[in-house]
């Protein structure tokens, strides 16, 4: 486990990579029933000004009202809920989406991006707003202007 709230990937033990994830159960239904603040803390710190995002582990038995709670508090929340499925799709688009091409020549960046089909419309670019002493003030597809996003995540501005 890493701590990082996210799936990982297995290594082998020559420290290859290998298309297996593990996902910690950050909340199980026999330790947090009982604690609805705690999970509410959880999200809080999770959309809060702390940022620790992640994708946190549920685990039902569906033998108490643990998962009509933990969909309540997410809804009232608005932090979405996905299956075990759903993730895996969307750790494996993201695996297969790039940013190549990375040029820069000291007055401009330049790159390309090859998204994966399956992560049309789940992943977002996000390009420091500062780097050396200079800041994004253009950005470009081809030749034409693109309109872009200003977000500021763990205390660093990023053009989205």
């Amino acid at each position: 486990m890493t701590g990082s709230g996210l799936p990982m990937r297995f290594s082998k033990s020559n420290g290859e990579i290998i298309d297996v994830y593990q996902q910690e159960t950050h909340l199980v239904d026999e330790v947090f029933f009982s604690h609805p603040k705690a999970i509410e803390g959880l999200i809080e710190r999770a959309t809060g000004p702390e940022e620790f995002y992640g994708a946190f582990g549920t685990h039902f038995d569906f033998h108490n009202r643990f998962a009509p709670m933990v969909i309540e508090i997410a809804r009232k929340r608005q932090v979405p809920m996905v299956s075990a499925k759903q993730m895996l799709e969307w750790q494996d688009a993201r695996s297969h989406s790039n940013v190549e091409a990375v040029q820069w020549n000291g007055e401009g960046l330049q790159f390309s991006i090859s998204a994966n089909e399956r992560a049309e419309g789940l992943l977002t670019a996000m390009i420091p707003m500062e780097a050396k002493g200079l800041r994004l003030t253009a950005l470009k597809r081809g030749n034409t202007h693109v309109a872009f996003g200003i977000t500021t995540i763990k205390g660093i501005e990023y053009a989205l």
